[in-house]
C-alpha cells in the first residue's frame, strides 16, 4: 500500500491517511465514515475498504 500511496498527489495521499486514522480511532459501527470507508464481507471480514472519489 504505501507505493501506492506513495505515487498519489499530496491531498489525495492525506485524505486516505485520515480516512483510515478516523476509522482506527473509532471502530465502525460508531464511525459513520461519510462514504469514505466500506466494510468487506465474507472471507475479507474486518478488513476495511477506504474510498476516494
Amino acid at each position: 500500500m504505501s507505493d501506492f500511496l506513495d505515487a498519489c498527489p499530496t491531498k489525495v495521499h492525506a485524505r486516505f491517511l485520515a480516512v483510515i486514522d478516523d476509522v482506527a480511532v473509532a471502530l465502525p459501527p460508531r464511525f459513520s465514515g461519510g462514504g469514505y470507508w466500506e466494510a468487506m464481507h465474507g472471507s475479507m471480514a474486518g478488513y476495511y475498504e477506504v474510498r476516494q472519489s
